[in-house]
């Protein structure tokens, strides 16, 4: 653009020279496009013709500037014009137009003597000044222009690094998922089995099938660490065929020393570093001679060798040597992370499998353990049961006669005599009830409980065990009050006297842990459900206690201390009767030293005729009327 410019002026003013100085940025120098830097001719932005120019925005004729001179006295105006005059000599310049866009000055146009010797006329310089402006719009355009090309190279040199880094990511990405697909297939197949064989020639397998390499050994360290034996060796049809007839015995039959052979293998499972190698004796021989290794690389075409330690939670187990039909400086960076990760995800089975073996033997163990249990708990509680009737049948007689003495059925007794029956009687009242919660717990666990139900009411239940422990409460100084309902609650069927053996054990455990108050018992319908409350004002239990007390010897924190008697059976017995007559128990409590809410719930009647489940224990009821 400068150029054509340039030669339309010279063509059209008939000009010597014709010269465009630009400036590269904004506060740069001006200077003409083109030119060698040493024989550049340029207009320096800080010089006294740069000022003149700026301050005065028109075109500066060189006679014009020359009068202008010569009419001027004071010296601080006539220096920088005889200075700007000298910048013209230099430039062998006859006229200047300053270009300019807005407040800035972006080119100026140098002109030479016209070729007729003329001098530039008014003409010359409308000219000049109609052309400014147009040639600084069209340096702007071309300026712009020459910085979006330069933009676009640029750009375009960008993106086709980026398109190149992309496709190579895009490389390493597909490779990345041929490695985890790869990692996924094999551990798929390995983790179908637990049998140790298979899935080892399956890991040695998925070498060719899947890894598409040549072939493996899987190599394991004997428990006595030193022995090296191999596994599996990669089943790939005439080149196994032909490995193994290159071998004079079995591949089983050769076997390695940990402690003192040199081998890469060797090296390899010494140091936990991969070894890679070229020659095939350098990884087996010995145990294998190196002139056998020497045939079957030969014949198999094998180029490179690699083995990889395995370890299983640390500890060295083996090694997995794979065989390429490659150099090894072909081997990819993915090629080894593979080969890696397979050799890892062997020590991870290879422990799995332990692991199993283990708890197959553990199991067998426990099984034949917890046969010899059952066996010992089913002599206990025939044992338990045996006792428990032979203790029944002569304590309830010692109990009929000690009350027919206490009543004075044999005559009148003495006072101090009187006291010492009654303590008896009561302890044998204690005595049959304990050995009834054996019973019932020996049945229970027996699977040989019998529900015999009848149809009563449960207020003559509650009565009778409350005139039984009425006493008792009494001499602890307490108030053992029945709540009567006020209408009389509907007939029950259930089995009395394994009722009145959960109310009874519920009213006992409330006297034996409370020292002041009351127990009180009441009983009313809810639906087709009897409710029965035994409420106390003992020691109160803690709620993180609550759900644990109705399980088999669980007692309360610090009960031991209060009573060291206590069995720990009563709430279990009141919960497992409970449930078998198709109920629910359970205890609420505020808080130590609160009291206690034991409370049940009994259908009015059975759910169904015949066998009922409680627990897991099978229970048998025959139903009869009252």
């Amino acid at each position: 653009l400068v150029t054509q410019v340039e030669h339309q002026l010279e063509d059209k003013l008939m000009i010597s020279r014709t010269a465009i100085l630009v400036a590269p940025t904004k506060q740069g120098d001006f200077y003409v496009r083109g030119q060698e830097e040493h024989k550049r001719k340029s207009i320096k932005r800080s010089s006294a013709l740069m000022r003149y120019l700026v301050s005065d925005r028109r075109v500066v004729v060189l006679e014009g500037l020359e009068r202008k001179i010569e009419d001027t006295s004071e010296d601080t105006e006539r220096k920088p014009l005889e200075e700007s005059k000298a910048e013209l000599d230099g430039l062998d310049a006859s006229v200047v137009a300053p270009v300019v866009i807005g407040e800035n000055v972006n080119a100026i146009i140098v002109l030479g003597r016209k070729m007729s010797g003329d001098p530039f006329g008014d003409d010359d310089i409308n000219l000049l000044e109609l052309l400014g402006p147009q040639l600084a719009s069209a340096i702007v355009k071309s300026q712009l222009y020459d910085q979006i090309r330069q933009f676009n190279v640029k750009l375009q040199k960008e993106i086709d690094i980026a398109t190149h880094d992309l496709q190579s990511a895009n490389d390493q990405l597909q490779e990345r998922n041929r490695l985890l697909q790869v990692i996924q297939n094999i551990t798929n197949l390995m983790t179908k089995s637990l049998n140790l064989k298979k899935v080892t020639q399956d890991i040695v397998d998925s070498i060719d099938k899947e890894m598409n390499y040549l072939g493996g050994v899987l190599l394991f360290l004997g428990k006595d660490k030193r022995k090296i034996f191999p596994e599996a060796l990669t089943e790939k049809g005439a080149i196994t065929k032909t490995v193994l007839r290159l071998l004079p015995k079995p591949l089983t039959e050769y076997q390695g020393n940990f402690q003192d052979d040199s081998t890469l293998t060797v090296k390899a499972m010494r140091s936990g570093k991969m070894e890679v190698g070229e020659n095939l004796s350098d990884f087996f021989s010995p145990p294998i001679p190196p002139r056998i290794c020497d045939a079957i690389q030969f014949a198999i075409n094998v180029k490179s060798v690699v083995a990889v330690p395995i370890f299983s939670e640390e500890v060295i187990v083996g090694a997995l040597v794979y065989t390429h039909n490659m150099p090894a400086s072909e081997l990819r960076k993915t090629d080894f992370e593979m080969m890696q990760s397979l050799a890892s995800q062997t020590g991870v089975v290879y422990r799995n499998i332990e692991l199993y073996r283990q708890l197959e033997q553990s199991n067998t163990e426990l099984g034949e353990a917890n046969a010899h249990l059952q066996q010992l708990d089913q002599a206990k509680s025939e044992f338990v049961s045996i006792a428990s009737h032979q203790l029944r049948t002569p304590m309830t007689g010692i109990m009929g006669y000690l009350s027919m003495l206490v009543a004075g059925d044999f005559g009148k007794v003495k006072k101090d005599q009187q006291q010492i029956l009654q303590n008896l009687l009561d302890e044998s009242q204690r005595m049959i009830r304990l050995i009834r919660i054996f019973l019932n717990v020996s049945k229970i666990e027996s699977g040989k409980l019998v529900l015999e139900r009848n149809t009563v009411h449960i207020e003559d239940v509650i009565q009778k065990s409350v005139e039984v422990l009425s006493k008792a409460a009494s001499d602890k100084g307490l108030k053992l009050i029945f709540v009567k309902p006020k209408q009389p609650l509907p007939e029950i069927t259930i089995d009395k006297d394994k009722v009145g053996d959960v109310v009874m054990n519920l009213i006992d455990n409330a006297i034996k842990y409370t020292d002041k108050g009351s127990v009180t018992v009441s009983a009313k319908k809810e639906g087709d459900m009897i409710h029965t409350w035994i409420i106390d004002t003992g020691i109160g239990i803690e709620p993180h206690e609550a759900k644990n007390l109705f399980n088999k010897f669980v007692r309360g924190y610090g009960i031991a201390q209060i009573n060291p008697d206590g069995s720990g059976l009563g709430l279990y017995v009141a919960r497992r009767l409970t449930e078998a007559h198709g109920g629910k128990i359970w205890v609420e409590s505020d808080g130590k030293g609160k009291g206690s809410r034991f409370q049940f719930t009994l259908p009015l009647n059975p759910s169904k005729e015949g066998e009922l489940s409680a627990g897991g224990d099978h229970l048998q009821y025959t139903r009869q009327n009252r």
